[in-house]
């Protein structure tokens, strides 16, 4: 059974994500991340070597690579969410990371990679996940 975090223990656990993150992403192309204010639709990070703004989407289970790419992130009001608002919003890299395995998942032609999901739910269709509210 999944486990349930209370909001306030979810922005914990993101707050630690991200700050790994960060440090494994230094490593691994020589740049610092300076995070960015979420509110103004800027993208979660900006790379101190590129300018290059970036999305961070992590999930907290592992040893499965599915991914789960939002549409929208509130269906009822159609807004828009994920890889959909991010390449709107002109943010040029969005990560797809699953802290536990250590392994992320970099996507630089966003409008691309709609392209392909858009094919996709043509033909599965949309599903509807509810959370719990955050």
């Amino acid at each position: 059974m999944a486990q349930v975090f209370t909001f306030s223990e979810r922005q914990q656990w993101a707050a630690q994500q991200d700050a790994q993150f960060r440090q494994l992403w230094k490593q691994a192309h020589g740049s610092n991340l300076y995070a960015l204010d979420y509110k103004n639709h800027e993208g979660d990070f900006l790379d101190s070597t590129t300018g290059d703004k970036i999305e961070l989407k992590t999930d907290s289970y592992s040893g499965t690579g599915n991914m789960f790419m939002e549409h929208y992130s509130n269906l009822d009001k159609k807004t828009i969410g994920g890889i959909y608002r991010a390449s709107k919003e002109k943010i040029n890299i969005f990560v797809y990371w699953f802290p536990k395995d250590k392994v992320w998942y970099e996507f630089r032609d966003l409008k691309k990679v709609i392209k392909v999901l858009t094919k996709l739910t043509e033909k599965k269709g949309e599903v509807r996940i509810q959370n719990r509210g955050w």
